[in-house]
């Protein structure tokens, strides 16, 4: 699959089962949806079927393929986590097994966690003198997308949002990144944009980073201490099309501005998890479940087609 046109031609054809579950969906794309996906076109490629609204964009190895769309820059709601954990990770750099160091959580923590909770955002509890790693952070961020723990994460590596987003800037300038813009580090601000393009080539970038990698793939956080004494909490994964088609990765979003969005990675052979990589990147899905499907549809095309 080339970047810009491609070997794969592309199609459309409309769905009407946006009311099925994700094992559903995911069920039948294995069978009769896979089959439409790979359909030969007229000069016998194989045909990708595009999302119907937003863009997408499918990398199989070292080949790309771009949906119409797909390198003007819309919003990105959560995608948003995988640039703080990349950018964080350069200034303050973790081994795999590293917890890195300690932060206590204080009343601007506490502060941040009533915001998004009164906001309708993904926030989880978190208590003044509360002491939690890089780690730590990084895995509420990534695995339970934690909105007021990506607000504690930056605050506290780089004191305060204006260094980090300035640190973010010049980081994704670096990288050629031109179409991503970030206004926050939670995602809820719809001036939070990029290109389907480049967060493939952003996923690419966090499935170079150990740590990444080993958190997008946790269908849960690990079990912390509360800061209380009590029972430890442990906080599932936002990330529902986990291991399902041997999807391993990276991240998922929703917000109104930004619609359904994904970033999904998986071995392109199944059963090689060792062997070359495939990206989905889907934006502007309508609902939940028509994502899942089209990351099992362009899933499937891909293998098809690598």
């Amino acid at each position: 699959m080339d970047r810009a046109r491609g070997r794969i031609a592309t199609g459309r054809r409309s769905l009407g089962i946006a009311a099925l579950t994700l094992g559903a969906t995911l069920v039948l794309v294995c069978g009769t949806w896979a089959l439409l996906a790979l359909r030969p076109s007229e000069n016998g490629e194989p045909r990708i079927v595009w999302p119907e609204t937003g863009a997408a964009a499918v990398g199989a190895g070292d080949q790309t393929a771009l949906s119409p769309g797909a390198e003007t820059a819309r919003p990105i709601a959560s995608l948003t986590k995988l640039i703080v954990a990349l950018v964080v990770l350069e200034s303050a750099p973790l081994d795999a097994e590293d917890p890195g160091p300690t932060f206590t959580m204080d009343a601007a923590d506490v502060a941040a966690y009533e915001q998004e909770r009164a906001s309708g955002g993904q926030a989880l509890p978190v208590t003044g003198g509360e002491v939690l790693t890089e780690h730590d952070l990084l895995e509420l961020v990534l695995v339970a997308s934690s909105n007021n723990h990506a607000l504690s994460l930056t605050r506290h590596v780089f004191g305060d949002d204006t260094r980090f987003l300035s640190a973010a800037r010049s980081w994704l300038s670096a990288r050629g990144l031109d179409s991503v813009t970030l206004a926050d580090a939670t995602g809820l601000s719809p001036e939070n944009r990029a290109s389907a393009a480049d967060l493939l080539d952003l996923a690419r970038i966090a499935e170079g980073s150990p740590v990444v990698r080993a958190l997008a793939a946790q269908d849960r956080t690990k079990a912390l201490p509360a800061p209380d004494g009590g029972a430890r909490r442990s906080f599932a994964a936002t990330n529902d099309m986990l291991n399902a088609m041997g999807i391993d990765g990276l991240k998922t979003g929703h917000t109104d501005a930004a619609g359904f969005t994904a970033v999904i990675t998986a071995p392109l052979e199944p059963n090689d998890p060792d062997g070359p990589r495939v990206t989905v990147v889907i934006l502007g899905a309508p609902s939940a479940a028509q994502r899942s499907l089209d990351v099992a549809r362009l899933l499937a095309s891909a293998r098809g087609a690598g």
